[in-house]
């Protein structure tokens, strides 16, 4: 029926009637658990964006803190292998194993490598800010000390550095910490090798100062060198939030303006917080905040607002934008509170903004919605937002107008892939359900380089953590399963049965390996005929694999509705299983 036989042939058989509905797959989510710990920090951070990134070859690198606490990185291969060199436990950062360290932050270095700023706390707790320069393989680089490049000078209070490249130009970093005038925004520059970049002081430059702050201080390169650099300052019981524009000589060419001059609505406090900056594409930057509005507690409306603006490279109120140069552009101004911002660049001179919403009695409800290069509601979005399950969504642009997000409802955790008009991008039909929201937390994605995406979170199970990873195709399919490091081979060659059968738009077969073996993988229909080849004596690594039918034939053209059959060989060992396709 199939063609020329060989020995030790299985024939899996499941009763699946063509008219039946498709059952849910109880197959486990394809995941890679890249480390667990007891009582510490996987993937917290204010700035989510820098805790997971591309490697520039279709994988990411991640990092957490472990209980120690130290900090690990790790880097994973687009099939979620680790690559040689990478141990299984992630690589320990910073050479003083009797300090503590604490809060990561990543930027790739555009040469396949990166950059890993934390803070270290000695035993006498002095804390001080470092930054690493890590090659590809794990190594550092050449110049850079393996205890990493100290910038700051020893401080009882320093929080949250954040990184960013500056080309081929090396690094800069900005922290938040202690000072004689209470709390100071700091920014240090180094060039490519690890030294101080020159005209800058050892131990960084003070860009601003207030009587607190709440922790966040945002940085992006310019693509010229310099940096963005945005913070909140409160002074009192008055918030702004304050963006300058630092040269790689250490010149400050916007000296901490505001970006909401004028108090919405006039008797406002402008308590602003919680803001994000993500670069434009052309050397300018999106931002957006929250703002308390004072006046209107007495009405008990509008506690919250949310805002965006665009500056220039320049540091000017970007073309379109300037109708709210004094406020900033009121993204969602409804009732109650208006919390979380989030926004991400479209790749199309606009960005997404992401939030959540809640009051009294209400449910929270995350929202996104799109901007055009104008600051306007791009068209096919409602001006409300699109509700997204009920927090602010995570979400990540793909640079072609389209944008990945990552939300939960409370009871199931989802991705999806919209495109610019708000609708689902094919292949993204409905939302890809990645579990139970239960015991999920601080998730995080990162584009892969070629349309898909690498989805991050903590699970959760009482004071124990894990990271766990898995990797998306622009269509919605899983791009690869967990290769050795995550678990021991299988004892056997074992077949699964295929999911989801029926099957409407996608079908993946399943199979264990016991060791590296060549694979032929081929479909045919009822009649016998062969429709297509899946794999044709490609090697696959030992562990749990899969391939993906998109549910065409060898010329591309859509598999008519109908039983077929793939099997799948290795050696003397091969298996059948049973597919229904339903159009």
């Amino acid at each position: 029926m199939f063609g020329p036989s060989r020995t030790r042939f299985l024939l899996v058989v499941l009763g699946v009637g063509a008219l039946d509905p498709a059952p849910a797959s109880s197959d486990p989510p394809t995941t890679l658990t890249v480390g667990a710990c007891q009582s510490c920090w996987p993937l917290t951070s204010t700035h989510p964006g820098s805790i997971l990134i591309p490697d520039g070859a279709g994988g990411v690198f991640i990092t957490w803190t472990d209980a120690g606490p130290h900090v690990r990185l790790q880097r994973v291969n687009p099939d979620l292998t680790l690559p040689a060199g990478w141990p299984a436990g992630g690589l320990l950062i910073g050479a003083d194993l009797a300090a503590r360290q604490i809060w990561p932050s990543l930027a790739s270095d555009g040469a396949g490598g990166l950059y890993v700023a934390w803070v270290e706390q000695d035993p006498v707790l002095d804390t001080q800010v470092r930054l690493l320069r890590v090659r590809s393989d794990g190594s550092p680089e050449t110049g850079w000390p393996a205890s990493g490049v100290v910038l700051s000078r020893p401080n009882q209070y320093v929080e949250y550095p954040v990184v960013t490249a500056r080309g081929n130009r090396g690094a800069a970093v900005a922290w938040i910490g202690s000072g004689p005038s209470g709390r100071e925004v700091r920014l240090q520059m180094v060039d490519s090798r690890g030294r101080i970049a020159p005209a800058w002081p050892s131990g960084g430059s003070l860009l601003g100062s207030g009587d607190w702050y709440n922790n966040i201080v945002g940085l992006i390169s310019d693509q010229r060198g310099g940096v963005h650099l945005l913070w909140t300052e409160n002074r009192e019981i008055r918030s702004d939030v304050r963006i300058s524009i630092v040269s790689e000589r250490g010149q400050v060419k916007l000296p901490g303006r505001r970006l909401a001059t004028d108090a919405v609505p006039v008797d406002a406090t402008m308590e602003q917080s919680h803001p994000e900056i993500a670069p434009d594409g052309s050397g300018g930057a999106f931002v957006v905040w929250t703002d308390v509005t004072h006046g209107e507690l007495n009405r008990a409306i509008d506690l919250t607002d949310v805002f965006a603006q665009h500056v220039s490279a320049t540091g000017e109120i970007a073309s379109g934008w300037t109708r709210w140069a004094a406020s900033g552009r009121p993204i969602a101004a409804g009732s109650w509170y208006q919390l979380n911002p989030r926004v991400t660049a479209d790749g199309s001179g606009g960005a997404f903004v992401a939030w959540s919403e809640q009051g009294p009695g209400i449910l929270e409800v995350g929202r996104v919605v799109r901007l055009d290069g104008t600051g306007e509601v791009a068209p096919g979005w409602p001006t409300e937002g699109l509700a997204l399950g009920n927090v602010a969504p995570t979400l990540v642009a793909d640079g072609s107008g389209s944008a990945f997000l990552m939300w939960n409802d409370g009871t199931e955790a989802y991705v999806q892939r919209l495109g610019g008009d708000s609708r689902p991008t094919a292949g993204w039909t409905a939302p890809m359900a990645i579990g139970s929201a239960r015991g999920k937390g601080n998730p995080l994605l990162a584009l892969d380089g070629k349309q898909g995406a690498f989805v991050a979170w903590e699970e959760h199970s009482g004071q124990r953590r894990a990271v766990v990873l898995r990797h998306l195709s622009g269509a919605g399919a899983e791009v690869a399963t967990p290769g050795p490091a995550s678990g021991p081979a299988p004892l056997a060659f074992t077949v699964h049965a295929a999911a989801p059968n029926p099957a409407r738009t996608r079908c993946r077969i399943r199979f264990d390996l016991p060791a590296r073996a060549s694979i032929d993988i081929e479909l045919f229909d009822i009649a016998g005929r062969r429709v297509d080849f899946l794999a044709r004596h490609r090697m696959f690594e030992a562990g749990a694999r899969f391939v993906e039918w998109d549910l065409n034939d060898r010329q591309g053209r859509p598999a008519p509705a109908g039983l077929y059959f793939a099997r799948v060989t290795t050696g003397v060992d091969q298996a059948v299983v049973r597919i229904t396709v339903v159009r």
